[in-house]
């Protein structure tokens, strides 16, 4: 115990609804444990956790779209060629993907505008 980079302690004392309603916003937030949701809310102001669900998609296909220029890219400079269909399926995951970021952006213009 001795080399915990934590020293200081701090005790408060809180009535059963106070308990009750620290228990409730702790597992709200997702976090841990109550000691590091308390940290948080004490040095940083708040806790703020977002429902990133929307966003998934967008951003699995991000991630096929990067892979499948990487995978053109290759083959290009292997061969020096590449196939029409290849670059067609390309062509509709960019297009998906700009759909997809419109989303994104919608998203994000929501929380912003929370904040």
């Amino acid at each position: 115990m001795a080399n915990l980079k934590r020293t200081n302690f701090i005790a408060v004392r809180l009535n059963d609804d106070e308990h009750a309603t620290l228990e409730h916003l702790v597992r709200v937030s997702g976090m841990k444990n109550r000691e590091a949701y308390l940290r948080k809310v004490i040095l940083g102001g708040q806790v703020l956790r977002l429902d990133l669900s929307e966003i998934r998609e967008p951003i699995r296909l991000m991630g096929t779209v990067c892979n499948n220029i990487n995978q053109l890219a290759k083959r290009a400079n292997e061969t020096r060629s590449i196939y029409q269909s290849d670059i067609e399926l390309l062509k509709q995951l960019v297009y998906e993907l700009s759909g997809q970021t419109r989303l994104i952006l919608a998203f994000y213009r929501r929380v912003k505008s929370i904040f």
